[in-house]
């Protein structure tokens, strides 16, 4: 009896065993390590108007939340220009870095060894206010009446215009013309507002070396001074 029993509980549960459904394996997707949570630093002091490599970055992990304008990706900097001075390991802000160098400010775009010197023009000496950041001008003198002597009395104008004109200076670069360091989109008219014509410029910065500098006075106090705008590729001096 007790084998017969034996045999019957262990039928029973072959059967049962036969009958189940396979069970699938469950498949675990892997998942990605989270990105760590950080904040681009100074990896040494940045001056104004440097031009930010990934050499001088490194990344600060800190967590959230993280400062107003924080850089959180280095392609956001690199290549970017620092309009303040920032010091090592301080936080590279939106606000510390721009795309235009001129956000720098006027001295970091005077050339190693020139001078920035500012004259105050018309629109007939400025070309007819087409001149722009970046242009190469010459510098022509006018010199009234009297102000050289002259070498022979008959080369005097029977009509009494004794006034001359000197090229001064050339192929000198434009830095700034008014106020304005780069060059810029006009502003968007508000619709249903007539556009407005912006003011000409009254003033334009050039690049000059020392001795240009000196000759560059001493002809303002002379006579006037005339802008003739030159082609960019046009380098040769006459």
């Amino acid at each position: 009896g007790l084998l017969g029993s034996l045999l019957i509980i262990g039928y029973g549960a072959s059967t049962m065993w036969q009958g189940r459904a396979p069970v699938a394996p469950v498949v675990v997707a892997p998942v990605a390590p989270a990105a760590p949570t950080g904040v681009w630093a100074a990896k040494q002091a940045i001056a104004r108007g440097q031009q930010i490599a990934r050499a001088d970055l490194v990344f600060m992990p800190m967590r959230a939340p993280l400062p107003a304008g924080s850089v959180t990706q280095a392609d956001a900097a690199v290549g970017r220009v620092a309009v303040i001075d920032i010091p090592a390991y301080s936080l590279i802000l939106t606000d510390r870095i721009a795309d235009d160098p001129a956000k720098a400010g006027l001295a970091q775009m005077v050339p190693v060894g020139m001078r920035a010197v500012t004259l105050r023009t018309n629109a007939e000496s400025l070309v007819g206010n087409f001149v722009r950041p970046g242009d190469h001008v010459d510098v022509q003198l006018v010199l009234p009446k009297a102000v050289l002597p002259k070498q022979d009395d008959r080369a005097a104008d029977t009509e009494g215009n004794d006034s001359e004109s000197r090229l001064l200076l050339q192929d000198v670069t434009v830095l700034a013309v008014g106020d304005a360091l780069s060059e810029t989109p006009p502003a968007s008219t508000p619709p249903g507002h007539a556009a407005r014509r912006p003011e000409p410029p009254h003033m334009v910065t050039l690049a000059l070396a020392p001795e240009q500098v000196s000759a560059l006075m001493l002809g303002r106090s002379l006579g006037q001074l005339f802008l003739t705008l030159r082609n960019p590729t046009d380098i040769a001096a006459v």
